[in-house]
């Protein structure tokens, strides 16, 4: 049961590895296609296992992977002239006395040699591909393993005294979600007697058998919480109080700008009457003032 366990338990992270495992896999392919992909056949290297493609690189990294005589392989892919010929054309065919097989076709720019660096590429391959990512493979099934053997070995108690199990932990998480308001994730304080009664020891009340013994112990506990909750709660308060006088200070020093800048503004449009109009109703107002100290009987309706 835990081996089954652990094998599902390693599915989807089993899905992530073999996905970077491909990926690695493809890389290594691709560069070794570009770096041995006309290199000569040798001792291992042939017919069925070449870079000549990438398929055919990528079956022969799984098998240099499974150790499949990847050292051979290496020192195939590093042979060097005077064992292959560095590049095809006409000189290098007279040299080994043979006359140039491909009549009026231009010189090739490639050979049939390997490359000096072939020790590195395989070791990099041996390094990354072998000794780190199949051992990440490995260390996650251990580490699954581990951890459904652990839990199968804890004794689920009252007190948790082994550590709280994994079915402990999901009770607890319902019990939560059927007293949160809302979807928020916040319990009001009235609340917190209920869910204290209904929580699993040593969280709560509840004992395993399903009765609830309310100890000094745990309404001291209660009481603590609350005290704790109102200590928070005024925190809370005093810091929205905060802000609220801050905001009313900003929006009384705005409004008393706007009231600046609308004086300002009247100022200047008050300036920019011209001079002739204020003498116009300068010398209308002395005029009237003057006919009613005289007694003009026109004044009035004027």
């Amino acid at each position: 049961r835990i081996i089954l366990e652990t094998l599902i338990k390693c599915i989807p992270q089993l899905a992530n590895i073999l996905l970077l495992l491909l990926l690695v896999y493809a890389m290594f392919s691709v560069l070794a296609v570009n770096l041995f992909g006309t290199t000569k056949y040798g001792e291992r290297l042939g017919p069925t296992a070449n870079f000549n493609t990438w398929v055919k690189a990528m079956q022969l990294c799984y098998q240099m992977v499974t150790g499949d005589e990847w050292m051979t392989i290496m020192a195939d892919c590093s042979v060097q002239p005077p064992f292959c010929m560095e590049k095809f054309d006409r000189e290098n065919f007279a040299l080994i006395g043979h006359e140039w097989p491909f009549g009026d076709r231009e010189d090739y720019y490639f050979g049939d040699c390997g490359s000096t660096t072939a020790p590195y590429f395989f070791m990099a391959f041996k390094i990354v591909c072998e000794a780190i990512m199949l051992n990440l493979f490995i260390g996650m099934i251990i580490e699954n393993f581990a951890f459904i053997t652990g839990e199968s070995e804890v004794q689920e108690d009252d007190d948790w005294s082994a550590g709280a199990s994994l079915q402990q932990i999901e009770a607890l998480a319902r019990w939560y979600l059927q007293f949160q308001e809302l979807t928020t994730g916040v319990l009001s304080l009235p609340q917190l007697t209920k869910i204290m009664s209904r929580l699993p020891a040593p969280l709560g009340f509840r004992r395993m058998d399903g009765s609830i013994v309310m100890s000094e112990e745990g309404m001291a506990s209660i009481r603590l919480i609350r005290a704790e909750f109102a200590v928070i709660t005024r925190d809370k308060r005093e810091a929205w109080k905060a802000d609220v006088r801050k905001k009313r200070r900003i929006e009384k020093e705005k409004k008393q700008m706007l009231e600046e800048e609308e004086s300002k503004r009247q100022e200047k449009e008050d300036d920019e009457v011209p001079d002739s109009t204020w003498d116009i109703i300068k010398r209308k107002s002395r005029e009237l003032r003057h006919r009613l100290v005289n007694g003009n009987d026109n004044v009035q309706e004027e």
